[in-house]
């Protein structure tokens, strides 16, 4: 039973690392009228990271999972919506919650952090998300793959 479980937790992990397989980013999209660009990503921290991919979710609806050095786009009608970012349930990441206000036109970058940190034998588990400035943004995109979203018309 133990080598069972042991062996479950194994494959759970070894799928969780997994990386994004799409293109590399190279340029950003055009905005468009009525609508919000916003680009979410995460990065590769090693083992100082969550094996688990967390979901994106936009006014509840699941959108995407973003895996380690990734990232992925969509157009959100302008107006108030809601954010959250949903860590696996055996992960123990605490999940986060926005609220955001989508103004027509604009272009926005998220970046997903999921650090693990170990203080003797405790582990502490936090989520946090950074806005970005473009010319920032278009750095820090520099070399991750592109994340098909799950529900939501892919904007490719």
């Amino acid at each position: 039973m133990k080598k069972l479980l042991l062996s479950a937790l194994l494959v759970i992990l070894i799928v969780g690392c997994a990386s994004a397989d799409g293109p590399t980013f190279n340029t950003l999209s055009e905005s468009k009228q009525s609508y919000g660009l916003f680009y979410f990503f995460r990065g590769d921290f090693g083992s100082s990271q969550s094996a688990y991919t967390p979901s994106l979710l936009i006014d509840g609806q699941k959108f995407v999972e973003i895996k380690r050095n990734a990232f992925t786009y969509i157009y959100i009608p302008e107006g108030v919506h809601e954010l959250s970012f949903r860590a696996n349930i055996l992960s123990g990441y605490p999940s986060l919650d926005a609220k955001i206000i989508v103004r027509s036109g604009e272009k926005r970058f998220v970046e997903i952090f999921d650090p693990v940190s170990v203080s003797g034998r405790t582990l502490t588990y936090t989520s946090n998300m950074k806005e970005y400035k473009e010319s920032d943004a278009v750095v820090a995109l520099t070399g991750k793959k592109y994340e098909k979203p799950s529900i939501f018309e892919s904007p490719r």
